[in-house]
């Protein structure tokens, strides 16, 4: 007897072709937002990966976002890291699978994405290796379980008639081969005065970005080369992620209430 089918097809043309007409950039772009169904047993219960430990229930909507409540994940540079992630027992398959936006451009592509694998009522892991070449800096990770024996194939896929969840995180990208400064990121002081947002590094900065919680990109400031820096912004009564990143390429991110 089958319990529940999950028909589904790619939507990635689509919206692609959708931003296109409407003129959307990776500048002003933000992260799209999935809906499903996780009341019915098939859901991430628990997220275990390179640092991140997360305990977890059905979220609203079947999706969750803990790239503001949850540190990041800490990995190199071509390293490789096990993933387990602990799902329900909704159905007999439970397939899960994670994108990585390691281009940074606010979209998850279909090269960015790793099959964990599938279980029931079980741990299921897989290996994730950050390929080389990657540049350092922190990136945003979606993590997808489909009641179904093949993954997702849509980050945004938006259906609450379908039966999983999503979760998103971030992730810290190192290079193994630098010599960043160990004390970055305990020296570095972000803090509002009037609309302007003063930014203090205990080393030589080369890059700022100010993103909103949605991932939008509210600020960025290049070729700084200085300990200090002052930017001025126009949000106000919001939380923001400060992202810095030293000269040596070491990045940071800090949360401000602006």
């Amino acid at each position: 007897m089958i319990k529940k089918t999950t028909p589904f097809f790619s939507n990635l043309q689509i919206v692609a072709l959708v931003c296109a007409f409407f003129g959307f950039t990776a500048a002003n772009a933000q992260y799209c937002v999935p809906a499903i169904n996780c009341t019915d047993g098939d859901l991430i219960l628990n997220v275990d990966y390179a640092g991140i430990s997360n305990a977890s229930n059905c979220s609203t909507n079947g999706y969750g976002d803990y790239t503001t409540t949850v540190n990041p994940a800490e990995v190199e540079v071509g390293g490789t890291n096990t993933m387990a992630v602990l799902v329900g027992a909704g159905w007999q398959f439970e397939t899960v699978g994670v994108w990585i936006d390691l281009d940074d451009n606010q979209t998850f592509d279909t090269n960015e994405f790793y099959l964990i694998g599938t279980g029931s009522d079980s741990v299921v892991e897989g290996d994730i290796e950050i390929p080389g070449g990657t540049a350092p800096g922190t990136y945003r990770m979606r993590i997808s379980v489909l009641a179904s024996d093949v993954p997702h194939d849509d980050p945004c896929f938006n259906d609450p008639g379908n039966f999983g969840e999503f979760e998103d995180y971030l992730v810290n990208v190192s290079d193994p081969l630098s010599t960043p400064d160990l004390d970055f990121s305990q020296s570095l002081i972000a803090f509002k005065s009037g609309n302007t947002l003063n930014i203090n590094a205990g080393t030589i900065i080369g890059k700022v970005e100010v993103f909103d919680l949605t991932g939008k990109l509210i600020a960025s400031q290049n070729e700084i080369a200085s300990r200090d820096v002052a930017i001025n912004l126009s949000a106000s009564n919001q939380v923001l992620l400060v992202k810095v990143q030293s000269q040596e390429g070491y990045t940071t991110t800090k949360k401000v209430i602006f």
